[in-house]
This record gives structure tokens, sequence and C-alpha cells, in this order.
């Protein structure tokens, strides 16, 4: 006899009331799972701990998101052949649900079901489940499901479930590519990248793929970056980073300080370095300082490891991490309170492929275990967040009465009447703007109390995150009074052994973020009102002095700036005075001056040359921006006029070697972005395989080819500009494993 503990109350009311109750041929529907990357499904039946456990389809899902639906066969005596079919319903006009979409059917077509196989059993495998999928076009609003499953022999079985996906939220990075010009791992020199908004928008397929974010990554490019040093080396302490990454990253933070407007109209904006491949680096693998994060192209997961680090996530507890999070939750029966390993919780679904993470085996992305996924835990901490811009939405489904309870807003007759806009959104937190007022900003690395200044700049600035120190920068002037002061804020370094992320206000930080004697390196910065009477610059601790600088006889002047647009990229070149050792950025701006942000960080002469992929097209102002450590000169802006170009694809699957499953209908998901980053229409997105094309759309889910083997699909994007395409490999096999080769030995 079945365990019926686990049945939920309603399903047992409406079973009892059936005259057939006794008759032991019956089955019945006896779950209905939704989920977009992981999800509470019978929670009871396999977390022993209460305080684990949530509602079936308790995790809330989001909207434009492409979603799976499991449905579980429920009986007392074993059954074989079972079909079913999904509908989903929306309101009308009237109020009345009325079908408005099929589901799409996945692998297998029928199931069969025996009451002796475990709970483990069942859910680890596609094969126990009828599967469907909704696309993320029809991933919006509240519906309603109907499941209805049939045996070869016996009585039809159904089931209703309602569905909430009226939260929308958006991956937003504000990416800097990075070219590599030094050694290799053999001593060669060589010259990579920089990486573009394609690279960014692949790389962060892993992250869409487990975050709670749309189908569709908003991607804006700051300045390229010039780097030159290894990050080969041993990281400084358990769970942390290498000399070369903290060296990154310090300049990663000076590029986020000299972007300063779109920084402070955008604070849920997150700042990326993406290294080229072949960038020579290990055993670290990227590295985050509380407001820049950074990695390699191509390395989907620790993209998402250090975005997680930049919204304030510690190290999960698994692997040599340092001091983990004290908060992460033990998920019995697969770790103890004693002996955390970051297990994810809860069944976790890939819904590109349909792939299943297993608690019992499968860790948390913030950790150093494999096989790595999303865990309830982060996940959850995820939903609201400010960092995903995130907002409810209405889309015309169902009359405005409907969603008000949602929209936060009281139902008004001459607005609402007779239906809502096609498309309504209602943000969840109104982004706090930052004001660029001008300021002394001095930046620099702090570590076992010792400080190393290495920038000072003087431009509109804002105070930034971090948690304030003892230390304290003061402005002098020439009689010796104080004339504007402000603390040192500190940003440890994920080197610190557990990547608190203290800036964003984590409540554990093993690093000891207010401890300025701490061997945890961190970035320190202040900021402070600017001062035309500065004679001296000083940081004291107390009554330590820890720097100072006075001002030089004679501030640096930036002469004869000229600026060339070829189809190589746009060549700069200018006059500094010589044997001045200056730090020099270049800006740029869109609106004749009014506003600046990055356009080249650190530039190591006085000429460069700027692909023309990291400039949108149309009018600009650029200038040069060069700091003798005192004084910050800016040179006469020049305008330039950059043509418009195609614009750019990237496919986020099936990605290059994937392998998928003959028997299923598979994924076709890309980005089409104008040359100024700015996503390109549903419409414009045309898909072909083996040269045939197969449909329109970012996000399609298609018949795979009939033949196994290597196949070849293809993302054509357009606008009025130009037409680009990007190419991917993938393998069909008729059990969706990848081939195997065999060899004699």
């Amino acid at each position: 006899m079945p365990d019926l503990t686990h049945l939920p109350i309603d399903l047992i009311s409406e079973f009892i009331k059936d005259r057939d109750i006794f008759k032991l041929s019956l089955v019945y529907v006896a779950g209905v799972e939704v989920t977009q990357a992981i999800q509470w499904f019978e929670a009871s039946r396999h977390l022993t701990d209460p305080a684990d456990r949530g509602p079936d389809n308790g995790v809330t899902l989001v909207a434009n998101k492409p979603a799976w639906v499991r449905i579980y066969v429920g009986g007392f005596i074993e059954h074989h052949g079972i079909a079913g079919t999904l509908s989903l319903q929306r309101r009308n006009g009237l109020g009345v649900w009325e079908n408005t979409f099929t589901p799409i059917g996945q692998w297998p077509a029928t199931v069969n079901f025996d009451p002796a196989d475990s709970y483990a059993t069942v859910r680890g495998s596609l094969g126990n489940t009828l599967n469907f999928v909704i696309p993320a076009d029809q991933m919006h609003g509240s519906f309603r499901l109907v499941a209805s499953i049939q045996p070869a022999s016996g009585n039809a079985a159904s089931r209703t479930i309602n569905v909430d996906a009226t939260l929308l939220q958006t991956l937003q990075i504000r990416g800097i590519p990075i070219r590599y010009w030094g050694q290799d791992a053999a001593g060669n020199q060589v010259q990579l990248g920089p990486t573009t908004a394609a690279d960014f928008a692949n790389t962060a397929t892993w992250t869409m793929l487990t975050y709670p974010v749309e189908n569709v990554p908003s991607i804006s490019l700051a300045g390229i970056f010039t780097w030159s040093e290894t990050l080969a080396g041993a990281p400084a302490a358990a769970g942390g980073c290498s000399t070369g990454w903290n060296d990154l990253l310090f300049w990663l933070h000076i590029a986020k300080v000299v972007d300063g407007m779109i920084a402070g109209d955008h604070p849920d904006f997150m700042y990326y370095g993406l290294l080229p491949v072949g960038t020579p680096d290990g055993p670290v693998i990227g590295c985050d300082s509380g407001d820049v994060s950074a990695g390699i192209a191509g390395d989907g997961v620790t993209m998402a490891h250090e975005l997680g680090h930049y919204q304030g996530f510690p190290h999960a507890p698994c692997g040599n991490v340092g001091t983990p999070d004290p908060g992460y939750p033990a998920y019995e029966p697969y770790d103890t309170p004693g002996a955390r390993t970051a297990s994810i919780g809860e069944f976790g679904l890939d819904i590109s492929n349909g792939a299943l993470y297993d608690p019992a085996t499968a860790k948390d992305y913030m950790s150093y275990c494999g096989p790595r996924w999303t865990s309830l835990y982060h996940y959850k901490a995820q939903i609201g967040s400010s960092w995903f811009n995130p907002r409810y939405i209405s889309t015309g489904d169902r009359p405005p009465w409907w969603d008000s309870s949602k929209l936060y807003r009281r139902y008004w007759l001459p607005r609402d009447l007779p239906y809502p806009n096609p498309v309504e959104e209602y943000l969840v937190h109104e982004a706090s703007r930052a004001e660029l007022k001008p300021a002394i900003v001095v930046s620099g690395l702090l570590q076992d109390g010792k400080l190393e200044v290495r920038s000072v700049l003087r431009l509109d600035a804002f105070v930034g995150g971090g948690i304030a120190g003892e230390e304290r920068l003061e402005i002098l002037d020439s009689n010796g009074e104080v004339v504007s002061a402000g603390a040192l804020r500190h940003q440890p370094l994920s080197a610190c052994g557990n990547g608190c992320g203290c800036g964003h206000g984590a409540s554990s930080c093993g690093c000891g973020c207010h401890d300025p004697h701490g061997a945890c390196p961190r970035i320190v910065t202040a900021v402070v009102p600017d001062s035309a009477h500065a004679a001296t610059m000083r940081i004291v601790r107390g009554e330590e002095k820890l720097w100072s600088r006075d001002a030089p006889d004679q501030a640096p002047a930036i002469k004869a700036l000229r600026a060339e647009v070829t189809d190589a990229g746009l060549s700069l070149e200018w006059q500094t005075p010589r044997g001045r050792d200056l730090e020099t950025h270049l800006r740029i701006s869109s609106d004749e001056g009014k506003t600046w942000r990055l356009l080249e960080l650190r530039v190591q002469s006085t000429k460069t040359s700027v692909p023309l992929a990291v400039i949108a097209p149309g009018r600009h102002w650029v200038a040069v921006l060069a700091s003798d450590g005192f004084h910050t000169a800016t040179s006469e802006s020049v305008e330039i006029t950059v043509p418009q170009r195609a614009p750019t694809a990237a496919i986020h699957w099936p990605l290059q070697t994937a392998t998928v499953a003959g028997h299923s209908r598979m994924r076709l998901w890309g980005s089409g972005m104008s040359a100024g980053t700015k996503p390109l229409p549903d419409d414009t997105h045309i898909w072909s395989i083996d040269g045939i094309e197969v449909g329109r759309g970012r996000d399609l889910w298609v018949a795979p080819p009939v033949a196994e083997g290597e196949h070849i699909a293809t993302l054509t994007v357009c606008d009025e500009h130009g037409t680009s395409r990007v190419s991917s490999r993938f393998w069909v096999s008729s059990t969706g494993l990848a081939p195997r080769r065999l060899s004699r030995d």
C-alpha cells in the first residue's frame, strides 16, 4: 500500500468523494511541479527539517523565462502506458478561464507507475514523469495549468494548479572589456582580446539559467582596459585571490570611479571585467572586490559565483573556501548542522536541456564543490533583489481588477476600463541615483595595516559602498587647516577567505572588515569634496600619518589631442609634460560634454587605439583625464563620429559541442544586440539548422534533426544597419548523452 501521508488534503477529499474509491485500479495526478531552476515539491518526503520545507511550487517564478512542468502520477498498483496532456488557461475579459496555449510535450510520451518506486527515484529521473515546457513568451502574468492523465486502461484523472509569473527580473551587467597584452603560460608575448559584447552575453548564459532572471540580459559596455600581469599564482588565503587578481580588481574599481555617470545613475548594475580566453591564470580563476568582479570569457560558472559575491553572498560551506557563510542551511538529510556540504536542498533542473540536479550530490555554486547548481538558499535570496530591477508586470491577460493585489494599486474606473495597457510595469524598488559632485578620490590597497595609495583623481564622483574604516583622508590648505575630510571605506577582496562582500552589508565577514591590521587585503577609497585651496593631502589613522602628498609647483597640462576614426578603430594622440608620471584615463560623452563615462582605463602612453566595437555608433566627444597624484588635468574635448554597423549575435543554447536528445524538442536561445548593445526585437532573430530555417524568435523550442551526429545551429540577427550570423556545432543522440570515443589498448 502506498504512503498516503504526503497527499494534499484537497486531493484526499476529492478522492474520498469518488464512488469508486475502493477500486485499486485508479490513478490520480499526484502533483504538478513548475520549475525554472529549483523548486519545492513534496518537500516533507525528503527534507527532514520542517524549517527547510516549503509548499509545492512555493519558489517564486519569474516572467519571460521558460519553465518545465512535471506531472507526477499516483496510484495503488502498477500502471503502464500512462499518457498526459497539459493546458494553459487564462481568464478572458469576462473573467472566465479559457485554454490559450498547449505547452510543449517532452520525452517520454508515456510513463509507467510503480508504487514501490522511492521519492528520489521518481523525482530524480524525467523518465518517471510526464514533462512539458512553457516557453518564455507564455510565462507572464497569472494563469492556471490543467494536467490530465490517461493510463492504457482504466480511469482518466486531472488536476488544476494556479501559476503566478508576474515578477520580472533582469540580469544587468556593466561590462569592462579587457585585452591581455603580456606573456602567455609559456613565456611568449601575446596580444589577446579585447572581449566583446557577444563574449559577455555568452558567458552570462549559465548565470541566467541559475538566477531568477528573464531570458534577455541587459549588457552595456564601459571602456576597455589593457592588462599585462599574469593572474597565475597561489591565493593569499584559502578561498581568496592571488596578487595578480587583487591588482586587476583595484584598477577595475578605478574604472567604476571614472565611469561615475553610469555607476551613479544605475546603482543596480553589476560591473564585471572579462578577460580573453588564453589569459594565464590558475589556480584562481575569478575574483570579486564587493563592487567589481572579474573572470575569463566563456567561464559562466565563475561569472555566477563572482556576481554572487558582488551581491554580498559569502562562500557556501564546501571545499577549501576559508570562512564559509554561517547562515547557509544544513539541508537534512543531505547535510548535518555540524558538517554542512552546501547541498542545494531541492531538486534542480536546467531548463535548456532538462538535466536534473540531485540535492544528495549537487552543490551550491557559491561553494568550491561540484556538480554545481543554484540552491534554495541563494535562489530565494535573489527574489525581489534590487540588483535585478524587479518589477511586477501585467500583460493584459485578464481584467485589471484581477491584477490589483499583485500590482499594488487600486482599481480606478477611468484608467482601467476596458482593459489595462498591453504591458504595465510596477517597480518593486526605486533605484536611488547618486548625485555626482566635484570630489577628490584617493584609492589604494590596505593589507597588514600598511597602506599603498595607487590612484588620486579629482573629478565628479560620489561616495560608493564599503565599510567606513578608522583611516581618514584630510585635505589641508596652505595654512595647515583641514578644509575637507572623509573616511576611507573598506572593500575586502575575496582573498579575505570568504568573499564576504562586506561592502554590501553582509552580516558575517570572517576577513575582519573592520580590522585595519588584518591580513585581509582590501581596496580602500575616500571621496571628499574638492577644494580650490588644497595644498596637502594626507591619510591618518588616529595620530598616525599613513600617507601624504604636497601639491607640486605646477599642474599637468594636456595639449594637442587628436582623434581619428578609421576601420581599425578610434586612434587618439596627445601631448603631456615630459618627465611627469601621470595616471591617465580616457572619457567619452554623448551629450556634448554634459556627462562623461569611461572610454579607456589607465592608458600607458600618449597615444592609443580603441576598437569601435566598444563604442556605440553616433556623435561623441572624447577627452583625456590625467593626474599627477594631486592635480587632475582634463584635455579639451574632441568630437568624433562612429559609423553605424551591424548588430551582434550570441547563442546561449545549444552551446558549442553541446549534446541534445533526439527524442525531445530542443531549445534555440540567443541574443541579438544592436551596435549599442540594445536588445533587438524578438522577430529579428532567425534560426536555421544545417542551413534550413526552423523558426524566428530569440527563444524557440523545435524538433531536433532526425539524424544522429553533428549539426550546426545558426542564429541570424538583423536591423536597419546590417546582418550578423553566429553558429554553434552540437551533437544529436538518441539518449541525449554525449558520444564517447572507444579505443583499443
